[in-house]
C-alpha cells in the first residue's frame, strides 16, 4: 500500500462528517480495519474493501479512483458462499473512536460483551500462566523454539504469488523464535497462521506463549485468544463456531448467561468475533474427519492460529483439494545440542561444562559423526524428548545420561525416544522418601493410565472430563448401574418411611414385614422405570448428561427470557410426564401386590380384580401431572451460574455436587406438595372411588424423596459420576478410589496437563504408549486366563 491511502481515506471521511463507527455501520467494514487503513498499519487493502468504503462515504468518481489506485491490488478470491473476501475476519467489535473523532454511544449489548470479554481475558491469562509454570518452560531457561517460513506452495495445492495467494510478498520474512510469535502473527493481513512441526516439536508450548504474549498488551478491540483442543471436534456433527461455544461453556459455565440479544454470552462473543481461536492439534482429529474439518476451517470467516503435524496437515489438504484459505505457514525447527546446555539442569556444585549433561552435550558437538551420537542428537531434537530425558536422568543421582550413548541398547533415535516415553511414568512414580501415596506403585499407576487412554480412544477425544468417566463402562453396565442404584435408593427410603408411618398402627413384626416387602417392590418398580428411561435417553435419543451450568433462583429471569426457554420447558414437562406415568403405574401395581400378599385372603382377590386398572391408572396420572409440573417449574427457576465460578475439574465437580444437592432440596417439597395436590384432582376421573388423604400424604412424601433422589442419580452429571465412576470404576480396579486426587497428582508430576475443566495426557505420544500398554496387558491377561482354563480341564 502506498502512504497516500491513509490520508485519502481520512480526508474523505472528514468531508463526509462521520466517525469511524458510523462508517462501520454504513459499509460493513469493521472499525479495526478502518483504523488500520487510516493509520497505515496494514500493508494491503482489498479492492472490494476500498469500494465498500468509497460507496459508504459517497465519494466522487475521482476520489474513488484515487483510493483504489492508492491501494495494493490483491485478487478477489471468492469464498465458499461465492462472496469476495472482504476482511470478515476482522472483529466488528465496538471500540472507542480515535482522538479527533466524535465518540459514538455504546449500546448495552456492546458493553455487556466488553465486560464478558474482559473477565474472560483475565481468566484465560490466569489459567495459562499456571499451566506454563507447570510445563516448566522457563526452568531453568526456555528452550529456543524457532521456526522458518514455508512457501505458499509447500503443499503443492497452489503456486506462490498466484491468484489464490492473498498473502504474497506482504508477509516478508516470517522466521523467528518463541518471543516473536505475536509480532509474526500480527504481520499477517488475514490473521490466519498455520504452525507445523513434528511430534513434540513445541507446538503446545508455542500456543501457550502466544496466548500470554497476545494478552500482555492487547489493543482495545483485540479478541480474546482461547486455546481449543481440536481432537474433540467432530465437524460432521457440529460447526466450528458451535463447537467453540460448547467448549467455552464447558470451561466457563458463566458464559451461558443471556447476552441481551437472545443468545448466551459465549455464542455472542463467538458471533461478534470477540474470540480468537487458537486451534491446537489438527493432527489429533480422527483421520476420517480431517477432510471435512479442513473444509470447515478453510471457509470459516475467522482469524485463527492452527497447529498440526506437517504430514497429517498436508495429507488432509491433498484429500480436501484445498488448504486453509489466506493463511501463512511456519515450520518449527529441530533443536541442536548447542540449544540444550542452558536448559538441561546440572548439579549446583559443578559448572555446566562439568555436569553429566554438559559432558554429554560436548561429546555430541565434538563427535557428531559417531552413529550413537547422531542417534541421540536426533532423539533430542524436540522439546518433548528433552523434557522427558531431563525428568528421567536429572532427578535421580544414580542415573547418568551418558547411558543413552549405549549403541547396543539404543541403536537408533527411535529406540531412544521409545525408552524415554516408556520410562517417564515409572520415573515419575518411583518411590521417594515421604511418599504420601505408597499404594500408587508404578505398576498400578501404569494400569490406571492404560484404562484412561483406552477410555479416550473409545470416545475419540483427548479430553479427560470427569462427567464422561461413566462412558468408560459399556452401555449395558451403565443401565444396570442405574437400575441397581435407584432400586437401592428408592427401596431404602420407602422402607424407612413406611416403617416410621406404620410403627404406631401395627406391631413391630408386621410393621417390619410390611415395610420390607413394600421397600423391595417399590425399589424394583422404580429401579426398572428409571433404568428404562435412562436407556431410552442415552442409548436411543443419545442425549448426553453434562455438568449443570445453572442454579435455582426466584429472580433474575425476564419474561422475554422465559419465552425463549418455552421450547425447553415443554420438552422438560413432557419428559417429566412420561417418567411420572411409568413410575406411577408401576407404583400402583406394587401397592396392589403388597396389599394382596399381606391380606387375609378372604376378599383380596375381588379387591385386586376391582382395582387392578383403577389404582395404577390413577397413580400414573397423578405422578405424570406432578412430574411434568415440577420439572417445568424447576426449569423456569433456573438461572445461569456466576462468571466467577471456578473451572478446575475439582471445583466444577464440587459446584455440581452442591447444585444437585440444592436441586434435591427444592424438588422434594415441590414433588410432595404436587403429588398431594394432584391425587384428589385425578381421582375425580374415576367415579365411585375415593382418596385417603392420610395415606396420600405418605405416598407424597415417599414420591418426593424417591423421585428427587433418583432423578439426581440418573439425570445429573454428578449423580452419574457418583454411582458409576466414583464407585464402579475403582471397584473393578480401573482407577483408584481417589480419582480426582489421582488426576491432580498426575498433573503435578507432569503426566497430565490441565486445559480448562478437563485434563489431557501431556502429549499424544504418551497417550499412545499407555494405550499400547493397556492392549498388551489385556492380551496377556486373556492368555493367562485361557491357560488356566485349559490346565483345569
Amino acid at each position: 500500500m502506498t502512504m497516500e491511502l491513509g490520508p485519502l481515506l481520512r480526508a474523505a471521511r472528514a468531508r463526509a462528517g462521520i466517525t469511524q463507527e458510523e462508517l462501520e455501520a454504513r459499509s460493513g467494514i469493521s472499525v479495526r480495519t478502518i483504523r488500520r487503513v487510516e493509520t497505515g498499519r496494514t500493508r494491503s487493502a482489498r479492492p472490494e474493501t476500498i469500494r465498500l468504503l468509497a460507496v459508504a462515504l459517497n465519494t466522487t468518481p475521482e476520489e474513488h479512483r484515487a483510493l483504489l489506485s492508492a491501494a495494493t491490488e490483491l485478487p478477489d478470491v471468492p469464498t465458499a458462499d461465492g462472496q469476495p473476501w472482504t476482511a470478515p475476519y476482522e472483529p466488528s467489535a465496538s471500540t472507542r473512536s480515535e482522538a479527533g473523532d466524535r465518540a459514538a454511544p455504546r449500546s448495552a449489548l456492546q458493553q455487556t460483551l466488553d465486560d464478558a470479554a474482559d473477565r474472560l481475558r483475565l481468566l484465560v491469562r490466569s489459567r495459562w500462566q499456571r499451566e506454563e509454570e507447570r510445563h516448566r518452560i522457563h526452568n531453568p531457561t526456555p528452550l529456543p523454539v524457532r521456526w522458518r517460513p514455508l512457501p505458499t506452495d509447500f503443499t503443492g495445492r497452489r503456486a506462490a504469488g498466484g491468484p489464490d495467494d492473498p498473502v504474497g510478498e506482504a508477509l516478508g520474512d516470517l522466521a523467528g523464535e518463541l518471543s516473536d510469535i505475536v509480532d509474526t502473527y500480527r504481520r499477517i493481513p488475514s490473521g490466519r497462521l498455520v504452525v507445523l512441526g513434528g511430534a513434540g516439536a513445541g507446538k503446545t508450548i508455542l500456543t501457550i506463549r502466544f496466548v500470554l504474549d497476545y494478552l500482555r498488551a492487547p489493543a482495545t478491540d483485540d479478541p480474546v485468544p482461547v486455546i481449543f483442543s481440536l481432537g474433540s471436534w467432530n465437524p460432521q456433527r457440529i460447526t466450528l463456531r458451535e463447537w467453540m461455544v460448547e467448549c467455552l461453556l464447558h470451561d466457563d459455565p458463566g458464559l451461558i448467561a443471556d447476552s441481551g440479544a437472545g443468545t448466551s454470552l459465549a455464542a455472542a462473543l463467538v458471533e461478534a468475533d470477540r474470540i480468537l481461536p487458537v486451534l491446537d492439534g489438527f493432527d489429533e482429529i480422527h483421520e476420517r474427519l480431517r477432510v471435512p474439518a479442513m473444509q470447515e476451517l478453510s471457509f470459516a470467516r475467522l482469524p485463527m492460529l492452527l497447529t498440526s503435524r506437517r504430514d497429517e496437515y498436508v495429507a488432509a489438504v491433498t484429500k480436501a483439494d484445498h488448504e486453509l484459505l489466506h493463511a501463512a505457514a511456519i515450520h518449527l525447527e529441530d533443536l541442536s545440542p548447542d540449544d540444550l546446555i542452558d536448559h538441561l539442569p546440572n548439579d549446583r556444585h559443578t559448572t555446566k561444562a562439568d555436569s553429566p549433561w554438559g559432558r554429554l552435550l560436548a561429546e555430541l558437538r565434538e563427535n557428531p559423526e559417531r552413529p550413537e551420537n547422531a542417534a541421540l542428537a536426533s532423539a533430542l531434537r524436540t522439546p518433548l524428548m528433552v523434557a522427558l530425558a531431563s525428568a528421567i536422568y536429572s532427578g535421580d543421582p544414580g542415573k547418568d545420561p551418558a547411558a543413552l550413548l549405549d549403541a547396543d541398547r539404543f541403536p537408533s533415535a527411535e529406540s531412544i525416544e521409545e525408552h524415554l516415553v516408556t520410562g517417564f511414568i515409572p520415573n515419575a512414580y518411583r518411590a521417594r522418601p515421604g511418599n504420601s501415596r505408597p499404594s500408587w506403585t508404578p505398576d498400578r499407576v501404569q494400569r490406571w493410565f492404560g484404562h484412561l487412554a483406552n477410555h479416550l480412544d473409545r470416545l475419540g477425544t483427548p479430553n479427560l472430563a470427569w462427567w464422561q468417566f461413566p462412558k468408560a463402562l459399556s452401555p449395558a453396565v451403565r443401565v444396570l448401574g442405574v437400575i441397581v442404584a435407584t432400586m437401592i435408593l428408592s427401596g431404602t427410603m420407602d422402607f424407612l418411611i413406611t416403617a416410621f408411618i406404620g410403627v404406631n398402627a401395627l406391631g413391630l413384626g408386621d410393621m417390619l414385614l410390611l415395610a420390607l416387602f413394600d421397600g423391595v417392590t417399590v425399589g424394583l418398580v422404580v429401579g426398572l422405570g428409571f433404568g428404562l428411561v435412562y436407556a431410552a435417553v442415552t442409548m436411543v435419543l443419545r442425549i448426553e448428561v453434562t455438568p449443570s451450568r445453572v442454579r435455582l433462583g426466584m429472580s433474575g429471569r425476564s419474561w422475554a427470557g422465559l419465552m425463549r426457554a418455552a421450547p425447553d420447558i415443554a420438552i422438560r414437562v413432557g419428559g417429566g410426564m412420561i417418567i411420572g406415568f411409568l413410575i406411577g403405574v408401576g407404583y400402583g401395581w406394587a401397592l396392589l401386590l403388597v396389599r394382596n400378599v399381606l391380606s387375609d385372603g378372604t376378599s383380596a382377590l375381588a379387591t385386586l380384580m376391582q382395582t387392578t386398572v383403577v389404582l395404577p391408572t390413577h397413580l400414573g396420572l397423578t405422578f405424570s401431572l406432578a412430574g411434568g409440573v415440577v420439572l417445568g417449574l424447576v426449569l423456569a427457576m433456573e438461572r445461569p451460574v456466576d462468571l466467577s465460578v471456578a473451572t478446575k475439574a475439582r471445583a466444577m465437580l464440587v459446584a455440581n455436587r452442591e447444585a444437585v444437592q440444592n436441586r434435591i432440596l427444592v424438588l422434594v417439597p415441590l414433588l410432595t406438595v404436587s403429588l398431594n395436590a394432584m391425587a384428589p384432582l385425578t381421582i375425580t376421573f374415576f367415579p365411585g372411588y375415593s382418596w385417603n388423604v392420610a395415606a396420600g400424604f405418605g405416598m407424597g412424601v415417599v414420591g418426593g424423596l424417591v423421585g428427587a433422589s433418583c432423578y439426581a442419580a440418573t439425570f445429573t452429571a454428578w449423580g452419574q459420576w457418583l454411582i458409576l465412576a466414583r464407585v464402579w470404576l475403582p471397584l473393578t480396579g480401573r482407577l483408584p478410589w481417589s480419582i480426582i486426587a489421582f488426576l491432580e497428582d498426575a498433573h503435578r508430576r507432569g503426566v497430565l496437563r490441565h486445559t480448562g475443566s478437563v485434563y489431557q495426557f501431556r502429549h499424544a505420544r504418551l497417550q499412545a504408549y499407555c494405550l499400547r500398554e493397556h492392549a498388551r496387558r489385556t492380551l496377556l491377561g486373556a492368555t493367562e486366563s485361557a491357560s488356566r482354563s485349559i490346565a483345569r480341564s
